[in-house]
């Protein structure tokens, strides 16, 4: 089975910190950043990220 294969299905975001050059530079989202990742079987994908605060539309 292909890597791509493995890959199929949503995926839960786990944590989403911010480094560069091995220095760490903060939680771009918060330290509870909330997302989803989907990859499909065509090859497309699509994203969910977000801040747990956000408010509500309504």
């Amino acid at each position: 089975m292909e890597l791509r294969d493995k890959l199929v299905g949503v995926w839960a975001l786990v944590s989403w910190q911010s480094t560069l050059d091995g220095e760490f530079h903060g939680y771009p989202f918060g330290r509870e950043a909330r997302g989803r990742l989907t990859y499909n079987a065509n090859g497309t994908m699509s994203a969910i990220l977000m801040k747990p605060d956000r408010r509500s539309f309504s």
